[in-house]
């Protein structure tokens, strides 16, 4: 959605200024990930690793200018050392670079939904807020928006114009600002998940500056965002700013400082967010309900329309659009403490998923339907507010009475609720008594009575008395002088009170009074036997699977709390206390999920822990979700549909998916006999793919406990089918996919595309770095010549191999200037290499050849280059070509191959699953460029294979036109050879491989050959008349040959296009090869083309091939 105002129109951005687009936000934001990394030192191994304080950052490169205890601001010493001008664009004059850096209270997500932008409303509201003054402002265009696994993602073009105030008004003249803006998350290859806001000037033709004394300013800046602890998000800022006048040098840092500190008040603009949300889409159906009363709107809640008195309400300020003037306006609401609680706890990622359809419901015109479902989730969990709302008011009321006597011990129904006064005299038993008191938490919803009571003991007797009551909450405020108990019959949402002042809430369920000890006054648990939680896993921080969380700081406590709610489905918590922060939290936890290691942490003390079999229930309904606990050796339960029960010790048995191929798995069973063979594994579903591998198996059996380690054993048959704990077996389906190929088609999530896309264009920018830095153009940003492949600087790369056309070199030091943030953290002892040259040919013929989109291009070049047969495959394409970049590519691939003889002898087989990226982009300087970059895919779909070794491999080759006829190459390698006996062959390998690149030009013509052959039918009669008796320049040899044999009489030496006759020194011989459907076999034919057919194939343009196979 973009704004109607400003003095541009909505823009319409070809599909080549789109992607420039999205190239140039990602080349930034991977520039500032690496001077992230490099503040903290992440570089030197690719792990993550707590950031340096933000006011100790290198005092060599940084100046600091301004510190307090949340943020620091810098000022580069010398603006002119580590400048990329590559990204600046060249066209900067003198730039000032500041780097601010420091931390915000809060949660990642909670800030990345305050400063999204995705309308040009949203826009003006936060640019407002931070700079607290009107501005002009608009979205000129969406390019992405968000998407299901990334609710914050934006990427569009906007503008800004804004003037200073008096007396800098006289001085200064009002700037304008049009900007590529890119706002999302990520999760980077060592796991950390990131937020980040890039911006920079757009350079679109369509926005050139604007008339009356306005100047065009420059900004660019990169924001990254990490979840450094729970309730502690680091934040790394680094922007460029041209000052376009003297005077303002000094007001750089002032402005810079307000300007990203608007980033520390970005809760204030989350919470602004949520609260019109819910008044836009739950108000309405809440004020139905209190329809019928006389009040003061002044003093009703804007949420439940229920009348606040001073001391309950809360006054905020929300930013109105007025539509008639296209200006802010500032609009008052008064909110209860309970419906602003309600509304703080509110999923950020939820809200923004919501919003995004809302915002393209009218431009799409759609039927409501799937977004009122969506906004029937937040009204039935609004709803019970009105509940509680009346039963506060009701309970305080009595209180009164009880006070003056007037009406003691009397009941009043209200609706479905019973509301009466404390002590009642307690009738029959019903043979339960309260658990574990859950300490500052308070449900909602589900009420049976609501009574006053002095504490939370009595509201337990209250509990224990009242049939049906299966949890009770107690809740006190000291500002109104309110104790209330609250009777329930089930468990809803939940409001933890554990930060608020003014505020005590306990809760807890009821429990069997046999089992359970008896409640006391007191609200601290009972200490935990050794046996009620395994032992204790220090530093391991459980991230997913939150169903409680609890304001303790002992372990002991933790665990009692997780037994007590076990049958709440509470398997493990973990318990995390800060020091500095005075933060203290125990999280109960459904399953297991992702990890974070604080093992090193000085200021957190992390401590987890399962429960132990005797404390866990053993679940009986079939209605387990996957990665939820089912069971231990005791009992187990069935599984939701494509799950099964896996166990993985005694203790503790986990839903997880079954298999592809192996959907008949058993719990604690064994096909005891009938081996075929075995194999160590790690994984449970690995042994599906060893089984599908090995000739005659029809079943396997998983060993968790087997002596010898985690065991696959191949069966051929189910027979002596028996009982063994902490085994499954399976038999195996017939496979779906294709012959020789030992992975199905991949269906990746959105997540998962994204996260490949993002890889790619990371690696892609790092070795355009690589690129520019061996021939100085980071020092301009302008196009220069290349240095000659064979004169590189050695003190970094040694000169293996040269000839006249390549050079290649290895990196002395495979750690001094290796990215393994980019390699991931997972490479032991990888090898670096270089190799750069020049190829004879034209850029789009070198990029026709190594285009792979096929299985069957990708068979054809694997083994043209390996000289040797491979297997290989196209497992997922995630991007294909463009109109505007016909050899655009991204997809996921798998080839396997074994070396020759005598190699075959010392060394396995290998296989390798690699992304792929390929295709053309113009870059800043006005560099055209073609690109492949090939790195390990990394998906749990493609585990290793039984028999083979899973290698790294990963490089990126740049292509250039350096002059008509002369492409410059430059490719970087990295490759984990796993052997040490193998480092000598990896030189002459990657020689070879990186040879075959140079001929690219000879795959890119037997492309276009083969192309003709299907679809040149048009110009057959073209090229026949062209070897015609009456054509010009044709061969008398050849026509002689013609009239002896004849046109109707088949000649193996005619022409495949023309079909006319050829002598020997007309014709041309090439070999085609293409791939038997029957055997999948690359098998070769040679074919006879005369040289006016070759001199017409060799002129086709390589684009317009590639185009005509976009159309259907």
């Amino acid at each position: 959605m973009v704004s109607r105002g400003g003095p541009f129109q909505t823009l319409k951005l070809t599909d080549q200024e789109r992607q420039q687009c999205h190239d140039r936000a990602f080349q930034l934001l991977d520039r500032t990930l690496r001077s992230y990394d490099e503040r903290d030192g992440q570089a030197e191994d690719g792990r993550s690793s707590t950031p340096l304080h933000h006011s100790n950052l290198d005092n060599t490169r940084w100046k600091l200018l301004k510190t307090q205890a949340g943020a620091s601001l810098y000022t580069e010493r010398n603006s002119c050392t580590l400048q990329d001008y590559n990204l600046l664009g060249g066209d900067w004059e003198k730039p000032v670079v500041v780097l601010m850096a420091g931390t915000i209270r809060g949660d990642l997500d909670e800030i990345m939904f305050g400063i999204e932008t995705p309308d040009s409303v949203s826009f003006r509201t936060r640019t407002e807020l931070f700079t607290k003054q009107p501005v002009d402002c608009a979205v000129l265009s969406e390019l992405m928006g968000p998407t299901e696994g990334d609710p914050f993602r934006f990427l569009g073009v906007t503008w800004m114009m804004y003037e200073y105030k008096w007396p800098l008004k006289a001085m200064i003249k009002p700037r304008d600002i049009v900007t590529l803006t890119a706002t999302g998350t990520t999760t980077r290859a060592n796991g950390d998940r990131i937020g980040y806001e890039v911006v920079q000037p757009a350079r679109l033709p369509q926005c050139p500056p604007l008339p009356g004394g306005i100047i065009r300013g420059k900004v660019m800046y990169a924001t990254i965002f990490k979840q450094q602890e729970p309730g502690i998000v680091d934040v790394y800022i680094n922007t460029y700013v041209e000052t376009q006048g003297l005077i303002i040098d000094k007001l750089i840092v002032t402005v810079t400082w307000k300007a990203n500190f608007g980033y520390w008040i970005a809760d204030k603009l989350t919470e602004m967010k949520k609260l019109q949300w819910c008044i836009a889409n739950c108000r309405r159906s809440m004020i139905k309900r209190h329809s019928g009363e006389a009040q003061d709107e002044n003093d009703s809640c804007a949420l439940c329309a229920s009348p606040t008195c001073y001391k309950c309400r809360v006054e905020r300020t929300l930013k109105v659009f007025e539509e008639n003037n296209g200006r802010l306006t500032d609009q008052f609401v008064v909110v209860c403490q309970p419906c602003l609680m309600f509304v703080q706890k509110l999923r950020p990622t939820d809200i923004a998923r919501l919003h995004y359809k809302q915002r393209h419901l009218i431009d799409q015109k759609l039927c409501q339907f799937c977004i009122c479902l969506d906004v029937a989730k937040c009204l039935a969990a609004i709803l019970f507010f009105l509940v509680m709302k009346r039963s506060l008011l009701i309970g305080l009321t009595l209180g009164w009475f009880a006070v003056d006597g007037a009406v003691a011990g009397t009941g009043i129904s209200s609706e479905s609720e019973e509301v009466i006064t404390a002590p009642v005299s307690t009738s029959t038993s019903t043979g339960l008594t309260c658990g574990a008191q859950l300490k500052s938490i308070y449900y909602h919803g589900f009420n049976l009575q609501t009574s006053t009571v002095s504490n939370a003991a009595a509201c337990c007797d209250l509990c224990a008395a009242y049939s049906g009551c299966v949890l009770y909450t107690y809740f006190r405020s000291s500002s109104t002088g309110q104790s209330l108990c609250y009777l329930k019959n089930g468990a809803g949402e939940n409001t933890n009170y554990a930060d608020s002042s003014s505020v005590t809430a306990v809760s807890a369920f009821m429990v069997s009074a046999t089992t359970a000890p008896t409640p006391t006054r007191t609200p601290t648990p009972t200490t935990a036997t050794p046996s009620a939680c395994n032992e204790q896993l220090k530093g391991v921080f459980y991230n997913d699977n939150t169903i409680f969380e609890l304001s303790i700081d002992s372990a002991d406590e933790c665990c009692q709390y997780c037994s007590q709610l076990a049958s709440e489905g509470c398997v493990l918590y973990t318990l995390y206390v800060s020091k500095c922060e005075s933060v203290k939290r125990c999280l109960l936890k459904s399953a297991a999920g992702t990890t974070t290691n604080y093992t090193n942490s000085d200021d957190l003390t992390v401590v987890s822990a399962f429960l132990a079999a005797s404390a866990m229930p053993s679940p009986s309904k079939c209605t387990v979700a996957e990665g939820q606990y089912c069971g231990n050796a005791q009992g187990t339960t069935c599984c939701e549909s494509d799950s099964y029960c896996q166990p993985w010790n005694t203790d503790y048995y986990q839903c997880i998916g079954l298999p592809d191929g192996c959907s008949n798995l058993e719990t604690d069973i064994d096909y005891y006999g009938n081996d075929l063979s075995s194999a160590l594994t790690l994984y449970p579903w690995l042994c599906c793919s060893l089984c599908q591998e090995t000739e005659g198996c029809n079943a396997y059996t998983f060993v968790n406990l087997d002596p010898a380690g985690p065991t696959c054993y191949m069966k051929t048959s189910t027979a002596g089918r028996v009982t063994n704990v902490e085994s499954d077996s399976s038999t195996l389906e017939p496979s779906m996919g294709s012959k020789g190929i030992p992975f199905q088609e991949l269906k990746l999530t959105v997540d998962e595309q994204q996260n490949c896309r993002d890889r790619s264009f990371q690696l892609l920018d790092r070795t355009l770095r690589s690129y520019d830095e061996r021939d100085g153009q980071e020092d301009n940003g302008r196009p220069s010549d290349p240095l000659h492949h064979s004169n590189l600087d050695n003190t970094r790369w040694k000169q293996l191999k040269t000839q006249e056309s390549a050079s290649l070199y290895v990196e002395r030091s495979n750690s001094m200037h290796r990215d393994d943030n980019i390699l991931g953290g997972d490479w032991i002892n990888p090898m670096v290499f270089l190799m750069a040259g020049t190829i004879q040919g034209e850029l789009d013929e070198v990029m026709l050849g190594v285009e792979t989109p096929i299985v069957a291009s990708l068979r054809d070049r694997k083994e043209i280059l390996a000289m040797q047969p491979v297997d290989c495959a196209v497992l997922s394409e995630l991007a294909g070509p463009t109109e505007s970049d016909p050899f655009q590519y991204i997809g996921i691939q798998w080839m396997a191959f074994k070396h020759g003889w005598p190699l075959k002898a010392v060394s396995s087989p290998r296989d390798f699953v690699t992304l792929a990226s390929k295709g053309t982009m113009t870059r800043a300087n006005g560099d055209r460029i073609g690109y492949q970059v090939v790195q390990p895919a990394k998906l749990p779909q493609c585990p290793p294979l039984p028999g083979s070794m899973r290698t790294n491999l990963m490089y990126a080759a740049i292509f250039k036109q350096q002059e008509p006829g002369i492409v410059d190459v430059f490719v970087l390698t990295y490759i984990e050879t796993l052997s040490a006996l193998l480092n000598k062959v990896v030189v002459s390998a990657t020689w070879k491989s990186n040879m075959d690149l140079w001929s690219a030009p000879q795959l890119a013509e037997m492309k276009k050959m083969q192309w003709c052959l299907a679809n040149c039918k048009a110009q057959r009669r073209q090229l026949q008349r062209q070897a015609s008796p009456s054509a010009k320049n044709v061969c008398k040899r050849c026509l002689e040959i013609r009239k002896v044999r004849g046109s109707d009489i088949e000649d193996k030496t005619a022409c495949v296009l023309c079909v006319s006759p050829t002598c020997s020194n007309c014709r041309v011989d090439r070999t085609l090869e293409a791939i038997d459907e029957r055997k999948l076999k690359l098998i070769e034919h040679s074919v006879v083309v005369c040289r006016a057919c070759m001199v017409f194939v060799q002129h086709m343009r390589p684009v317009d091939i590639v185009r005509q196979t976009l159309t259907p």
